[in-house]
């Protein structure tokens, strides 16, 4: 699709049937947009397979599209995947990217790059059997005000090479991988995250909500809080990892005790 809309329309992207079969695909390049459409993108059925993909690049945009990328059904494999690239935005789609039912299979993938960004989108990494959803964010791309949503091993990913990544809010149970450096709170929610991080980059809290974190880390960069609240209040462990924490210009709330110093 070049410039066309989805409309309201319905759109299945199955996985390759054979070892190095194909998946379905759909691609968004131009202005093209997803609109309103119900997308679902599949997995392979057969190892060596490719998955169902949906890409956008150039100025294509998801709009208020629905996405869901199941997880893989075969041992060694993934599930659907979409990826966002060039200035391409998930604008306002919602993205449920499904954990797999299978041991041995790998979850959903969501992946921005080289300028795309999650814009106001809600993204949603549910955990699975042995390999939950994931998104990634690679070189170039941007967080905006984007939901995060991330449960049991669903995970959301700042890879090594993506520089600075700002988010708009994380809740849920599940895991945080910063390669890099990662910001939370752009969208003002106040949100609580019970989940683990582990990094080779700092984390910083931004804009006006609170966010909770319950759960225990293992990063050993620094926290840093801008704007807003930043609450700890977790039971076991660390939920700052064993870095500094710096209040800068916002709030720091103990219930629990924190291994890293206070700066």
């Amino acid at each position: 699709m070049d410039s066309a809309t989805a409309g309201n329309g319905n759109f299945t992207c199955e996985g390759g049937v054979a070892g190095g079969a194909e998946g379905g695909f759909v691609i968004f390049a131009g202005t093209s947009s997803a609109a309103n459409g119900m997308f679902l993108a599949y997995g392979p059925t057969a190892a060596g397979g490719y998955p169902g993909t949906i890409e956008f690049m150039d100025s294509s945009t998801a709009d208020h599209g629905t996405f869901t990328l199941n997880g893989g059904t075969v041992i060694g494999e993934g599930g659907g995947e979409i990826t966002f690239d060039d200035s391409s935005t998930a604008a306002d789609g919602t993205f449920i990217i499904e954990g797999t039912s299978v041991s041995g299979a790998e979850g959903g993938e969501l992946i921005f790059f080289n300028g795309a960004t999650a814009a106001n989108a809600t993204i949603i990494a549910n955990g699975g059997n042995s390999g939950g959803g994931d998104c990634q964010f690679g070189s170039g791309s941007f967080g905006g005000p984007a939901r995060l949503q991330v449960f049991g091993n669903g995970t959301l990913t700042i890879n090594f090479n993506a520089g600075q990544v700002t988010v708009g809010s994380i809740e849920g149970d599940g895991t945080v991988v910063l390669g890099q450096a990662l910001a939370v709170g752009s969208n003002g929610l106040s949100t609580v995250f019970s989940g683990g991080m582990r990094s080779l980059g700092p984390l910083t809290k931004v804009g006006s909500g609170t966010w909770t974190l319950t759960g225990a880390s293992t990063y050993n960069r620094r926290t840093t809080i801008s704007e807003g609240a930043l609450t700890v209040n977790n039971a076991t462990g660390s939920a700052t990892g064993t870095g500094p924490v710096l209040v800068d210009a916002g709030t720091l709330g103990v219930a629990a005790s924190l291994q890293g110093r206070l700066q």
